[in-house]
Protein backbone atom coordinates (compact mmCIF):
# COMPACT_ATOMS: atom_id res chain seq x y z
CA UNK A 1 0.00 0.00 0.00
CA UNK A 2 1.14 3.43 -1.18
CA UNK A 3 2.36 5.04 2.67
CA UNK A 4 1.01 8.17 2.00
CA UNK A 5 -2.45 6.66 1.69
CA UNK A 6 -1.94 4.57 4.52
CA UNK A 7 -0.81 7.54 6.71
CA UNK A 8 -3.93 9.68 5.43
CA UNK A 9 -5.94 6.51 6.57
CA UNK A 10 -4.35 5.74 9.65
CA UNK A 11 -4.36 9.88 10.89
CA UNK A 12 -7.97 10.14 10.23
CA UNK A 13 -8.77 7.30 11.88
CA UNK A 14 -6.48 8.62 14.42
CA UNK A 15 -8.64 11.91 15.06
CA UNK A 16 -11.80 10.58 14.59
CA UNK A 17 -11.17 8.48 17.34
CA UNK A 18 -9.60 11.32 19.42
CA UNK A 19 -12.52 13.67 19.29
CA UNK A 20 -14.94 10.93 19.89
CA UNK A 21 -12.87 9.73 22.76
CA UNK A 22 -12.53 13.04 24.19
CA UNK A 23 -16.33 14.22 23.91
CA UNK A 24 -17.88 11.18 25.20
CA UNK A 25 -16.23 10.43 27.97
CA UNK A 26 -16.15 13.76 29.38
CA UNK A 27 -20.15 13.49 28.72
CA UNK A 28 -20.03 10.46 30.55
CA UNK A 29 -17.86 11.98 33.36
CA UNK A 30 -20.33 15.34 33.34
CA UNK A 31 -23.50 13.74 33.11
CA UNK A 32 -22.98 11.02 35.70
CA UNK A 33 -21.38 13.31 38.07
CA UNK A 34 -23.55 16.53 37.73
CA UNK A 35 -26.74 15.60 35.71
CA UNK A 36 -27.15 11.87 37.52
CA UNK A 37 -27.23 11.36 33.49
CA UNK A 38 -26.61 7.55 33.55
CA UNK A 39 -29.35 5.53 35.16
CA UNK A 40 -27.53 2.41 36.71
CA UNK A 41 -26.47 1.01 39.78
CA UNK A 42 -23.61 2.67 41.62
CA UNK A 43 -20.55 -0.10 41.04
CA UNK A 44 -21.32 0.18 37.42
CA UNK A 45 -21.28 3.72 37.25
CA UNK A 46 -18.15 4.09 39.17
CA UNK A 47 -16.26 1.38 36.95
CA UNK A 48 -18.04 3.95 33.89
CA UNK A 49 -16.23 6.66 35.37
CA UNK A 50 -12.80 4.77 36.12
CA UNK A 51 -12.97 3.74 32.69
CA UNK A 52 -13.69 7.39 31.28
CA UNK A 53 -10.93 8.82 32.83
CA UNK A 54 -8.61 5.78 31.88
CA UNK A 55 -9.94 6.73 27.94
CA UNK A 56 -8.84 10.36 28.52
CA UNK A 57 -5.51 9.73 29.85
CA UNK A 58 -4.92 7.40 26.51
CA UNK A 59 -6.26 9.65 24.30
CA UNK A 60 -4.48 13.02 25.48
CA UNK A 61 -0.95 10.68 26.36
CA UNK A 62 -0.99 8.36 23.05
CA UNK A 63 -3.31 8.57 20.47
CA UNK A 64 -2.47 13.03 20.59
CA UNK A 65 1.39 12.23 20.33
CA UNK A 66 0.65 9.78 17.72
CA UNK A 67 -1.25 12.01 15.89
CA UNK A 68 1.43 14.81 15.91
CA UNK A 69 3.75 12.79 15.55
CA UNK A 70 2.24 11.47 11.93
CA UNK A 71 2.74 15.17 10.92
CA UNK A 72 5.87 16.07 12.01
CA UNK A 73 7.89 13.19 13.05
CA UNK A 74 8.73 12.81 17.22
CA UNK A 75 9.07 16.57 18.47
CA UNK A 76 9.12 15.07 22.23
CA UNK A 77 11.43 14.56 24.59
CA UNK A 78 13.24 11.07 25.21
CA UNK A 79 11.73 10.47 28.62
CA UNK A 80 8.14 11.31 27.43
CA UNK A 81 8.74 8.46 24.52
CA UNK A 82 9.84 6.16 27.33
CA UNK A 83 6.52 7.12 29.63
CA UNK A 84 4.59 6.47 26.12
CA UNK A 85 5.82 2.99 25.94
CA UNK A 86 5.30 2.53 29.28
CA UNK A 87 1.44 3.79 29.61
CA UNK A 88 0.39 2.45 26.60
CA UNK A 89 -0.35 -1.35 28.14
CA UNK A 90 -2.02 0.04 31.34
CA UNK A 91 -5.21 1.74 29.26
CA UNK A 92 -5.71 -1.67 27.91
CA UNK A 93 -5.80 -4.09 30.41
CA UNK A 94 -7.44 -1.66 32.73
CA UNK A 95 -10.25 -0.98 30.27
CA UNK A 96 -11.01 -5.01 29.69
CA UNK A 97 -10.86 -5.87 33.01
CA UNK A 98 -13.05 -3.14 34.09
CA UNK A 99 -15.58 -4.07 31.11
CA UNK A 100 -15.47 -7.83 32.49
CA UNK A 101 -16.42 -6.47 36.05
CA UNK A 102 -19.14 -4.57 34.89
CA UNK A 103 -20.49 -7.31 32.81
CA UNK A 104 -20.34 -9.66 35.91
CA UNK A 105 -22.13 -6.97 38.19
CA UNK A 106 -25.00 -6.96 35.70
CA UNK A 107 -25.14 -11.10 35.34
CA UNK A 108 -24.89 -10.97 39.27
CA UNK A 109 -27.63 -8.47 39.38
CA UNK A 110 -29.98 -9.92 36.92
CA UNK A 111 -29.88 -13.51 38.68
CA UNK A 112 -29.89 -12.17 42.72
CA UNK A 113 -31.95 -8.82 42.34
CA UNK A 114 -32.56 -9.07 45.77
CA UNK A 115 -29.04 -9.11 46.80
CA UNK A 116 -27.92 -6.57 49.62
CA UNK A 117 -25.71 -3.67 47.16
CA UNK A 118 -22.05 -2.87 47.71
CA UNK A 119 -20.93 -0.46 49.85
CA UNK A 120 -18.94 2.74 49.41
CA UNK A 121 -15.88 1.12 50.67
CA UNK A 122 -16.31 -2.36 48.88
CA UNK A 123 -16.76 -0.80 45.37
CA UNK A 124 -13.74 1.59 46.09
CA UNK A 125 -11.53 -2.24 47.16
CA UNK A 126 -12.93 -3.54 43.81
CA UNK A 127 -11.75 -1.00 41.63
CA UNK A 128 -8.48 -0.59 43.10
CA UNK A 129 -7.92 -4.63 43.11
CA UNK A 130 -9.06 -4.65 39.16
CA UNK A 131 -6.53 -1.37 38.28
CA UNK A 132 -3.50 -3.30 40.45
CA UNK A 133 -4.16 -6.06 38.00
CA UNK A 134 -3.64 -4.02 35.02
CA UNK A 135 -0.15 -3.06 36.36
CA UNK A 136 2.04 -6.36 35.71
CA UNK A 137 3.02 -5.38 32.26
CA UNK A 138 3.72 -1.89 33.16
CA UNK A 139 6.06 -3.09 35.70
CA UNK A 140 7.87 -5.87 33.31
CA UNK A 141 8.44 -3.45 30.62
CA UNK A 142 9.47 -0.71 32.94
CA UNK A 143 11.96 -3.64 34.86
CA UNK A 144 13.21 -4.31 31.29
CA UNK A 145 14.59 -0.24 30.64
CA UNK A 146 16.21 -0.24 34.00
CA UNK A 147 17.72 -3.67 33.61
CA UNK A 148 19.10 -2.91 29.95
CA UNK A 149 17.05 -5.54 28.45
CA UNK A 150 14.36 -3.35 26.68
CA UNK A 151 14.82 0.31 24.87
CA UNK A 152 12.33 3.14 24.32
CA UNK A 153 12.71 3.97 20.34
CA UNK A 154 10.56 6.01 17.81
CA UNK A 155 9.26 3.73 15.20
CA UNK A 156 7.88 5.31 11.73
CA UNK A 157 5.74 2.21 11.25
CA UNK A 158 3.15 2.84 13.88
CA UNK A 159 4.19 6.71 14.40
CA UNK A 160 5.00 6.10 18.20
CA UNK A 161 7.36 5.04 20.31
CA UNK A 162 7.49 1.30 21.40
CA UNK A 163 9.78 -1.12 23.26
CA UNK A 164 12.74 -3.07 21.59
CA UNK A 165 14.56 -5.84 22.67
CA UNK A 166 18.31 -5.69 23.61
CA UNK A 167 21.35 -7.80 22.44
CA UNK A 168 20.81 -8.75 26.39
CA UNK A 169 17.37 -9.83 26.80
CA UNK A 170 17.20 -13.19 27.39
CA UNK A 171 14.61 -15.75 25.90
CA UNK A 172 12.98 -16.53 29.23
CA UNK A 173 12.88 -12.27 29.41
CA UNK A 174 11.25 -12.83 26.36
CA UNK A 175 8.71 -15.43 26.91
CA UNK A 176 7.69 -13.75 30.56
CA UNK A 177 5.50 -10.92 28.44
CA UNK A 178 3.69 -13.66 26.68
CA UNK A 179 2.42 -14.92 30.21
CA UNK A 180 1.73 -11.22 31.12
CA UNK A 181 0.04 -10.73 28.19
CA UNK A 182 -2.16 -13.89 28.28
CA UNK A 183 -2.89 -13.56 32.01
CA UNK A 184 -3.78 -10.12 31.73
CA UNK A 185 -5.22 -9.19 28.52
CA UNK A 186 -6.37 -12.59 26.91
CA UNK A 187 -7.80 -14.51 30.41
CA UNK A 188 -10.01 -10.99 31.01
CA UNK A 189 -11.22 -10.91 27.10
CA UNK A 190 -12.19 -14.69 27.23
CA UNK A 191 -14.21 -13.64 30.60
CA UNK A 192 -15.52 -10.82 28.96
CA UNK A 193 -16.53 -12.94 26.03
CA UNK A 194 -18.10 -15.46 28.11
CA UNK A 195 -20.01 -13.60 30.86
CA UNK A 196 -21.91 -11.53 28.15
CA UNK A 197 -22.69 -14.69 26.32
CA UNK A 198 -24.28 -16.20 29.53
CA UNK A 199 -25.89 -12.60 29.75
CA UNK A 200 -27.34 -12.79 26.48
CA UNK A 201 -28.34 -16.14 26.49
CA UNK A 202 -30.21 -14.86 30.34
CA UNK A 203 -32.02 -11.82 28.52
CA UNK A 204 -33.24 -13.70 25.52
CA UNK A 205 -34.17 -16.14 27.98
CA UNK A 206 -36.03 -13.88 30.49
CA UNK A 207 -37.14 -10.52 27.92
CA UNK A 208 -39.67 -10.38 25.26
CA UNK A 209 -39.65 -6.94 24.45
CA UNK A 210 -38.05 -5.09 21.29
CA UNK A 211 -36.60 -2.90 23.46
CA UNK A 212 -34.28 -5.36 25.41
CA UNK A 213 -33.64 -7.50 22.47
CA UNK A 214 -32.19 -3.99 20.91
CA UNK A 215 -29.58 -4.01 24.19
CA UNK A 216 -29.19 -7.72 23.56
CA UNK A 217 -27.40 -6.57 20.07
CA UNK A 218 -25.95 -3.56 21.57
CA UNK A 219 -23.92 -5.87 24.10
CA UNK A 220 -22.99 -8.30 21.43
CA UNK A 221 -21.89 -5.33 19.29
CA UNK A 222 -19.47 -4.04 21.88
CA UNK A 223 -18.49 -7.32 22.79
CA UNK A 224 -17.70 -8.01 19.01
CA UNK A 225 -15.92 -4.48 19.06
CA UNK A 226 -13.36 -5.27 22.20
CA UNK A 227 -12.39 -8.60 20.44
CA UNK A 228 -11.69 -7.00 17.23
CA UNK A 229 -9.32 -4.12 18.58
CA UNK A 230 -7.68 -6.38 21.23
CA UNK A 231 -6.59 -9.86 19.53
CA UNK A 232 -4.35 -8.19 17.24
CA UNK A 233 -2.57 -6.27 19.95
CA UNK A 234 -2.44 -9.33 21.88
CA UNK A 235 -1.22 -11.29 19.13
CA UNK A 236 1.57 -8.95 18.77
CA UNK A 237 2.70 -9.88 22.24
CA UNK A 238 3.20 -13.28 21.00
CA UNK A 239 4.77 -12.43 17.89
CA UNK A 240 7.19 -10.31 19.26
CA UNK A 241 9.76 -12.65 20.60
CA UNK A 242 10.43 -13.46 16.73
CA UNK A 243 10.46 -10.65 14.99
CA UNK A 244 10.60 -6.99 16.06
CA UNK A 245 8.62 -5.69 13.19
CA UNK A 246 5.52 -7.03 11.09
CA UNK A 247 5.79 -4.65 8.41
CA UNK A 248 4.77 -1.04 7.90
CA UNK A 249 0.81 -1.79 7.32
CA UNK A 250 0.31 -4.78 9.72
CA UNK A 251 2.36 -2.44 12.62
CA UNK A 252 0.11 0.73 11.52
CA UNK A 253 -2.97 -1.70 12.19
CA UNK A 254 -2.05 -3.05 15.40
CA UNK A 255 -1.21 -0.02 16.89
CA UNK A 256 -4.03 1.93 15.33
CA UNK A 257 -6.78 -0.53 15.67
CA UNK A 258 -6.63 -0.72 19.19
CA UNK A 259 -7.05 2.65 19.69
CA UNK A 260 -10.87 1.67 19.13
CA UNK A 261 -11.34 0.54 22.66
CA UNK A 262 -11.43 4.14 23.83
CA UNK A 263 -14.51 4.67 22.47
CA UNK A 264 -16.41 1.55 23.60
CA UNK A 265 -17.53 3.23 26.84
CA UNK A 266 -18.93 5.96 25.55
CA UNK A 267 -20.56 3.92 23.02
CA UNK A 268 -21.97 1.32 25.12
CA UNK A 269 -23.51 4.12 27.33
CA UNK A 270 -24.68 5.87 24.10
CA UNK A 271 -26.66 2.17 22.70
CA UNK A 272 -27.77 0.86 26.07
CA UNK A 273 -28.85 3.65 28.28
CA UNK A 274 -31.57 5.41 27.70
CA UNK A 275 -30.91 8.46 29.67
CA UNK A 276 -27.75 8.84 28.72
CA UNK A 277 -29.19 9.04 24.75
CA UNK A 278 -31.49 11.41 26.11
CA UNK A 279 -28.89 13.24 27.57
CA UNK A 280 -26.31 13.16 25.00
CA UNK A 281 -29.62 14.68 22.52
CA UNK A 282 -30.24 17.58 24.44
CA UNK A 283 -26.60 18.37 23.84
CA UNK A 284 -26.79 18.54 20.10
CA UNK A 285 -30.56 20.11 20.48
CA UNK A 286 -28.73 23.20 22.81
CA UNK A 287 -26.23 23.61 19.68
CA UNK A 288 -29.20 24.22 18.08
CA UNK A 289 -31.11 26.99 19.55
CA UNK A 290 -27.95 29.53 19.58
CA UNK A 291 -29.86 31.60 22.04
CA UNK A 292 -30.69 28.92 24.73
CA UNK A 293 -28.83 28.10 28.36
CA UNK A 294 -27.83 24.90 28.18
CA UNK A 295 -28.24 24.75 31.92
CA UNK A 296 -32.01 25.34 31.28
CA UNK A 297 -32.04 23.15 28.54
CA UNK A 298 -30.75 20.08 29.91
CA UNK A 299 -33.16 19.81 32.85
CA UNK A 300 -31.97 16.52 34.81
CA UNK A 301 -32.63 16.03 38.63
CA UNK A 302 -30.97 13.01 41.50
CA UNK A 303 -35.02 11.41 41.26
CA UNK A 304 -36.96 11.40 37.76
CA UNK A 305 -36.23 11.29 34.24
CA UNK A 306 -36.65 14.81 32.06
CA UNK A 307 -39.44 14.69 30.23
CA UNK A 308 -40.91 16.75 27.43
CA UNK A 309 -42.89 19.36 29.72
CA UNK A 310 -39.67 19.79 31.71
CA UNK A 311 -37.52 20.52 28.17
CA UNK A 312 -40.26 22.89 27.07
CA UNK A 313 -40.43 24.51 30.51
CA UNK A 314 -36.81 25.33 30.56
CA UNK A 315 -37.09 26.81 26.81
CA UNK A 316 -39.54 29.40 27.77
Amino acid sequence: MNYELLNLISVSWAITVFTLNLAGNFAILYGSIQLNAISIDKLSLRIIQVISVSDILYGGLIILPTITAAFRGWVFRETFCEITSVFKYFPVSANISLVACLSFNKLYRCLRPFQRRNSARRRAIIILILLASSLPIPLWSTSGVLLGTLVSEYSQNICSCKHRFTSTATPGFKGTIVGLAVTFIGLPLLILVILNIFLTGFAVWKERSRFRKYNIFAVVVITSAYMFATLPFLMSFIVVQHHESHGAVTDRYIHFVIFFISICNPLSCLLTNTRFRQFVMQIFNCFAFSGTDSERYISYNSKRRPTATSINRGLR
